[in-house]
Formats: C-alpha cells, sequence, structure tokens
C-alpha cells in the first residue's frame, strides 16, 4: 500500500509540475512536490534522514539538469532561476527523490539496473514533457544521447548513494547488517561496509 501512494504522489508531482510549466503555472510543481514530501516524510521510520537524502538527492539532480540547460540539452522558457533549470524541475527532483527508497527500493545498490533504468527512463521523461509543451529538447539525437549517458550515471550515482544511507544507522530505508563477527571474516579487510 505505500508502495502505491508513493507511486501516485510522484506522479502527482510529475503531472503538476509539467502540466503546470506548459500552461504557465510553474509554482503548481513546487506547491505539490512540498505536499507530497510532507505526506511522504510522515510515512517513513526516520524522517530527518530520509528527508537528507532527498534534498541531496533533488540538489545533485537539479544541478545536473542546469548543467544540461547551459549545454543546450534542455531548452525551458525564460524564468527566475535562468541559467539554471527551473524551479519546477527541482520539484521533480524532490518528488522522484521520494520514490528511491520505497518504490525503487530494490535498485539500492545494483548500478547497472540503475543506469539502465536511466539511460531509458530519463529521455523519455523529458520526451514527455516536451509532447507536453513544457520543454524543448536541443541537440537532436546527440541531445537525447547525452540525457541517456547523463541519466544512466545520474540514478547509478543517486541508488548508490541511497544505498550507503540505507548502512547509517537509523536510516528510513535501513537494510540488513551482518553481525560484526562476520565482518571481521570477511574477504575485504573486515569493518567495511559492503
Amino acid at each position: 500500500m505505500l508502495v502505491l501512494l508513493n507511486i501516485v504522489g510522484f506522479q502527482l508531482v510529475w503531472w503538476s509540475a509539467v502540466l503546470g510549466a506548459a500552461r504557465g503555472s510553474p509554482w503548481l510543481g513546487p506547491l505539490v512536490a512540498i505536499a507530497v514530501l510532507a505526506v511522504h516524510l510522515r510515512l517513513v521510520p526516520e524522517p530527518r534522514r530520509e528527508l537528507a537524502f532527498v534534498l541531496v538527492a533533488a540538489v545533485i539532480g537539479f544541478m545536473v539538469d542546469s548543467v544540461l540547460v547551459v549545454a543546450g540539452v534542455l531548452v525551458f522558457d525564460p524564468h527566475a532561476l535562468a541559467p539554471l533549470a527551473p524551479a519546477w524541475i527541482l520539484a521533480l527532483w524532490v518528488g522522484f527523490a521520494t520514490t528511491v527508497n520505497r518504490t525503487f527500493a530494490r535498485l539500492r545498490g545494483r548500478l547497472l539496473a540503475s543506469a539502465a533504468l536511466g539511460a531509458v527512463g530519463g529521455p523519455l521523461a523529458y520526451a514527455g514533457g516536451q509532447v507536453l509543451g513544457a520543454l524543448s529538447l536541443g541537440r537532436d539525437l546527440v541531445g537525447v544521447g547525452m540525457l541517456a549517458a547523463t541519466w544512466a550515471a545520474l540514478l547509478a550515482l543517486l541508488f548508490a548513494l541511497a544505498a550507503r544511507y540505507a548502512h547509517l544507522p537509523g536510516t528510513a530505508c535501513a537494510l540488513p547488517r551482518r553481525p560484526l563477527s562476520d565482518q571481521a571474516a570477511s574477504p575485504s579487510g573486515g569493518g567495511h561496509l559492503p
């Protein structure tokens, strides 16, 4: 049930951000993202740690998208944060980051699977945004290739980061940990997280 709620929350953020931007209401996505994040944080066992992860992931994603704007891969209508990506893109990243430890929890630490998701899902999400009129994709096929490569690396990074957060004490997405006696006997030299 919580996974379904997480999916619905992200879809609310995505559609409100993209349609809001396309229809001249770019503030709609950020407002919905704040509401979805507030609900999300009420449903996780360690909201402070989850909030820290969501904010770090959202800032990383926003900055990567801002680099893609400067490179001419993503083109947005004039907005207050130019030459960075617009605020509604940050809202999308907040919404997406809430799915990493819930909907996509099985991808934590699985670099190839998360990279494949990024290589396909990233360009498709932006193509959807272009079809709805929220942005334009620049550089034709080269731009799509840049998006795919960037998103593959970015999602691998975010899911690896989520796996590291999962091993921190008290994390909302805590994974089972091996006893210290097992870690000391590991071939990697004991005491290190996998």
